[in-house]
């Protein structure tokens, strides 16, 4: 490089970082990166360090780098990552035509024959600002087209809200309101049904043991001033056992009573659920089952009740066969508890996908609309033995058959008899993450229910996009 070209090159860089806006120059009120250029340009020239010619061309340079984006100082410091945001949604209409008890003018012995339209909107948001650590919303809003007896709960805003901890890989930590569900079947509360509770969480892994550990808050006091706290702890292991899982589950309900309200609320509780469950394969067939010993005692009634479940999925060409049978214990009407079989849905109204018709509990697409039976079937016990056959007729279609059988341990009106179940639905995919059910069933109830029961009927359809 020449003496000439260093001269000019060092100009033009004197002129570029004049030309540099910053904040401070901005505050300060400087003269213009422009004026000072060309005042530099001229004094070289009268000193005859340049010619004419090549002030001339220092200025046509210089104006080119005034066009370009000029570069703030601030703005040039490093940005942190984007977080990560997982969006996912469910829109479902749903058409429900039935004769259950529960509109004003149907009863079991006199029903009346009723439709509704319900529609449910569900938009849930996952946020990571770091990967071991974020929160997640689910909001929903739902309502009615019509009247009949739909879904026993309000509408909300937030179904779920919580953040979230990873301290180490197979552990997390969450606190907030939560998704919870038992490890025994949906049998006694279920996320899925509404078991929405604020509480903290703890799931961790120890070689190939697992195990959670939850303390929920079940019902707070607010401003009202009355003793009504609920404490629920839940503790769930589980273990391999060749090849099959082992669980082991024990969960526990304190409540303190009040006699200025009304149901729950009012009963001072004290339940605990102890339960040992056992899934595997057995060939090409899969069996699952549980027993549950439930303790406890509810405005000082005490009572210890038992439940047993078992199930088996066997593979029939491109169809598959299900069966379960489940048994709880009762008391009579009338009698104070002793072998009653409580549960959390028992106690708050909500429930749980446990078993495989529509009319007699909540299943699927008709779940707006059935008689609400629990497993410990309102201290009456509960003998179902159900089965049902699932076949997909294409990629696109899918058909089911249930039945059920329904008994209860001890009666009520004088009967034990609940009734049968029959059923079925198709299950259409009209394209990815949008489908149709639609189905219908029939119960043959007994007077377990009331003196004189008439039978009933369902028809559902769900309209559903979800991903």
């Amino acid at each position: 490089m020449t003496y000439r070209s260093l001269r000019n090159f060092s100009v033009l860089v004197f002129g570029c970082l004049l030309m540099w806006d910053t904040p401070a120059q901005a505050e300060n009120a400087q003269p213009s990166s422009d004026a000072l250029v060309d005042a530099l340009i001229r004094l070289q020239v009268r000193k005859g360090i340049i010619t004419e010619a090549d002030a001339k061309q220092l200025r046509a340079e210089a104006e080119a780098l005034a066009r370009e984006p000029k570069v703030s100082a601030r703005r040039a410091a490093p940005s942190k990552s984007s977080p990560q945001v997982d969006i996912g949604l469910q829109y479902r209409v749903m058409y429900n035509a039935a004769n259950l008890p529960g509109r004003e003018s149907s009863t079991f012995a006199d029903p009346d024959d009723y439709d509704f339209f319900r529609q449910r909107f569900r938009l849930s948001v996952d946020v990571k600002p770091v990967e071991n650590a974020g929160g997640f919303a689910q909001f929903e809003f739902r309502n009615t087209w019509g009247g009949g007896p739909f879904n026993r709960l309000d509408a909300r805003g937030v179904r779920y809200g919580y953040i979230y901890y990873l301290p180490a890989e197979a552990h997390k930590l969450t606190a907030g309101i939560l998704p919870i569900s038992d490890r025994v079947g949906d049998t006694l509360f279920s996320a899925d049904w509404d078991f929405n509770v604020g509480g903290i969480e703890y799931l961790g892994e120890e070689g190939e043991l697992a195990y959670r550990l939850s303390y929920l808050r079940l019902v707070d006091t607010l401003d009202s001033g009355l003793d009504r706290d609920g404490h629920f702890l839940i503790g769930d292991l589980s273990h391999p056992v060749g090849s099959a899982m082992l669980g082991a589950h024990a969960y526990f309900l304190q409540k303190d009573g009040n006699s200025g309200l009304t149901g729950f609320l009012a009963q001072e509780a004290e339940e605990g659920w102890y339960a040992l469950s056992l899934s595997g394969d057995i060939g090409e067939s899969t069996a699952k089952g549980f027993v549950i010993l439930n303790q406890g005692s509810l405005d000082e009634d005490s009572h210890t009740g038992v439940a047993i479940k078992g199930e088996v999925s066997i593979p029939a060409g491109d169809a598959s066969l299900s069966a379960l049978a489940l048994f709880t214990t009762g008391d009579s009407a009338g009698s104070s508890r002793s072998s009653s079989f409580v549960t959390p849905q028992g106690l708050l109204g909500t429930g749980g996908y446990w078993q495989y018709t529509h009319i007699f509990a909540a299943n699927g697409p008709s779940d707006v609309n059935d008689l609400g039976v629990n497993i410990g079937n309102a201290d009456a016990g509960l003998l179902t033995l159900q089965s049902k056959l699932d076949y997909p007729f294409s990629d696109l279609v899918a058909g089911q058959l249930d039945v059920g059988w329904f008994r209860a341990t001890e009666a009520r009106n004088s009967s034990r008899t609940m009734g049968v179940e029959v059923g079925g639905m198709l299950n259409i995919k009209l394209t990815d993450y949008l489908n149709l059910e639609v189905g219908g069933a029939g119960a043959f109830l007994g007077d377990f229910f009331a003196a004189g029961t008439d039978d009933v009927f369902e028809i559902f359809s769900r309209f559903q996009l979800e991903f």
